[in-house]
C-alpha cells in the first residue's frame, strides 16, 4: 500500500515494513488503479489477458524486439526467447496451449535460426491498458511526492519513462515529451 499524510504520499507500506520516501514511483501495471484508488485517485485502466510463452533457444536468436503480425518476440537472455500473444478463450482450439504450439511452428518455420526452438512453458497474464491506449505517465491530480507510470508497452517503453521520469522528479520539471501521457487528461 501507498502511505500518505494528507495529500501528500510519504511512503511504502510492504508486508513487513513501511518505507519513508520523498517521491513514490508507482509502476504496479495493472495493480496501479487499486494502490491509487485510496487516495481518491481514480485511474481509467483496464486488464487484458496475454498468452506469455517461454521458448528454449540453443542460442540468441534476436537482438531486441521483434514485432510481426504473425509473432512478436524478444531474447530474455541467451537461451530463452519470450512470446506474447493475444489471448483468444480456454477453448482446445484457441486456448493458451494451442496457441502456444502454433506460435512455436511459426518460429521454427519463420525465424531465422528457430528450427531447434522448443517450448518450455505457457501462462496466461495481464497487461495493463489506459482506456485511451496513451500510457499514463507523470505526478498531479493535486498528490504530491506520487508519480505515475502505467501503460501497455511497459517493457518496450521502460527505458524512456524511467529516463524521462527521473529527470522530471529530480529536476522539478514537466516535460514537454510526456504531455499526452498526464493523468489531467482524465479530469
Amino acid at each position: 500500500a501507498l502511505t500518505a499524510h494528507g495529500d501528500r504520499v510519504t511512503g511504502v507500506r510492504t508486508a513487513q515494513e513501511t518505507l519513508a520516501a520523498d517521491w513514490v514511483v508507482l509502476a504496479a501495471g495493472t495493480g496501479t488503479g487499486a494502490l491509487c484508488k485510496p487516495l481518491g485517485l481514480q485511474l481509467p485502466v483496464e486488464t487484458s489477458p496475454a498468452v506469455l510463452v517461454r521458448l528454449q533457444t540453443a542460442g540468441r536468436l534476436a537482438n531486441g524486439v521483434i514485432s510481426s503480425p504473425e509473432f512478436e518476440i524478444r531474447q530474455a537472455s541467451e537461451s530463452c526467447l519470450l512470446v506474447a500473444e493475444d489471448y483468444i478463450d480456454d477453448s482446445d482450439e484457441n486456448g493458451p496451449d494451442a496457441i502456444a504450439h502454433r506460435t512455436t511452428s511459426v518460429l521454427k518455420e519463420r525465424l531465422r535460426g528457430g528450427d531447434g526452438v522448443t517450448l518450455k512453458d505457457v501462462t496466461v497474464g495481464l497487461r495493463p491498458i489506459p482506456n485511451d491506449g496513451l500510457p499514463i505517465v507523470g505526478s498531479g491530480s493535486g498528490i504530491e511526492g506520487l508519480y505515475v507510470a502505467v501503460m501497455h508497452a511497459g517493457v518496450t517503453l521502460a527505458p524512456i519513462i524511467g529516463r524521462l521520469a527521473a529527470t522530471e522528479i529530480l529536476d522539478g520539471v514537466a516535460l514537454d515529451a510526456l504531455q499526452l501521457c498526464r493523468l489531467e487528461r482524465f479530469a
